[in-house]
């Protein structure tokens, strides 16, 4: 028979802290002078850090003697926790990984344990000065601390915590104006070696849809034989079924120069390796700056600020390059709604001219070909529909 045993693992005030042997749960005890025996009652939880700041706050409220009827009103909430009962919310986005990381780091943190009612500014500018002081950019900091805000706010909004103090905003305007690009800005010549150093057919295809969309990677890699749209010349770069988020994912009309690429796209994942999806080419992406001996911070935001500076100097309206980008949504209003409608004929004309021109003068400096499909890219494609066809 399992002997069922209760540990002590600490006392606060007239009651012990208790917990069970077998399932980890644990219990607020105390003694009962009436009956002569110590009476337990479940703290709903097996974390110590929760179970200590909820018998604390009973004890901090003046409670004595039986604690059950204080123990089923709601207790003062500790940022862990509010940032645990998050976690289900935002496996749900699209930036999954990102707010996951964000809220193991904050739970890290020396603020953690505090209670929600206690955090005040100078708490979160300590967390900000420690972070800096790793060699965090402020926009880093920032979407980290926009995350345990994002919380805060929806435990308030169903009702977990009474309230919060205002979590400050840190990066200003100022920051942004002056942030540092994300990667090397490149010049044709350049990006024409970039190209040439993606010696892999799944890596030419990424470039290649990179240089033509100036999409996000995560988005191209997102990318399927049903993004695309032949009949329409569009490019779907948002999944069906997939919510946008501030990173938005637009529908952009496909130039001349996309137009044989898009002829011979296989079924499934349009970047893929031996016919299975890629989550990153960060790898073969520095491989291919090292092979064209370019800056080593070259990536893929190189090709997104030398085409948007390209698109500039074309005279290409903000407001287009803003949508072709993906930094704001198409506008609605009356005035543009024909503008940006995917399906008429002037959408987003300027930008997509412009875009053409640019990956025309690089196709003229690439040794490789990039106008239509190099060997090895429609050769892979050949495997991967021969593959879709056998079922493998």
């Amino acid at each position: 028979m399992i002997r069922v045993a209760y540990i002590e693992i600490g006392r606060i005030g007239p009651y012990a802290l208790v917990r069970h042997s077998q399932s980890n749960q644990l219990f607020i005890g105390w003694y009962n002078a009436e009956t002569r025996q110590v009476v337990r009652a479940s703290l709903r939880t097996d974390n110590a850090v929760e179970g200590a700041v909820k018998v604390q706050a009973l004890v901090d409220r003046g409670v004595s003697g039986d604690p059950r009827p204080h123990l089923k009103k709601a207790a003062p909430q500790t940022l862990r926790m509010v940032l645990e009962a998050h976690r289900a919310v935002v496996a749900k986005l699209a930036s999954a990984e990102a707010e996951t990381i964000h809220i193991d780091l904050i739970q890290r943190s020396d603020i953690a344990d505090r209670t929600v009612a206690s955090l005040v500014p100078r708490h979160w500018e300590e967390l900000r000065d420690a972070w800096l002081a790793e060699g965090k950019a402020i926009g880093t900091v920032s979407r980290r601390i926009s995350t345990a805000r994002a919380a805060l706010r929806r435990a308030q909004d169903n009702g977990d915590i009474p309230s919060f103090r205002k979590v400050p905003e840190f990066r200003n305007k100022q920051h942004i104006r002056s942030a540092k690009p994300k990667g090397a800005v490149l010049s044709i010549s350049e990006l024409a070696r970039f190209y040439d150093g993606c010696t892999e057919p799944h890596l030419q295809a990424w470039f290649a849809l990179l240089l033509g969309t100036a999409a996000r990677t995560a988005a191209i890699l997102d990318l399927t034989d049903g993004s695309f749209d032949r009949e329409a010349g569009l490019i779907r770069l948002n999944p069906e079924g997939r919510m946008q988020t501030n990173k938005w994912r637009p529908c952009l009309p496909a130039h001349a120069h996309l137009l044989p690429w898009m002829d011979e796209l296989p079924p499934g994942p349009t970047i893929a390796y031996r016919g299975q999806p890629l989550k990153s080419v960060k790898k073969g992406r520095a491989g291919a700056v090292r092979r064209a001996g370019l800056d080593l911070r070259a990536n893929s935001y190189s090709v997104r600020h030398s085409l948007a500076r390209y698109m500039t100097r074309q005279g290409v309206d903000r407001e287009q390059i803003g949508v072709w980008l993906g930094h704001v949504a198409p506008s609605e209003s009356p005035e543009t709604t024909l503008i940006y409608s995917p399906y008429a004929p002037d959408f987003l004309i300027d930008a997509k001219r412009a875009t053409e021109d640019f990956v025309a003068e690089i196709a003229a400096k690439a040794k490789t070909s990039l106008l239509e499909p190099p060997l090895g890219v429609r050769m892979a494609w050949q495997l991967q529909r021969q593959r879709a066809e056998r079922g493998d």
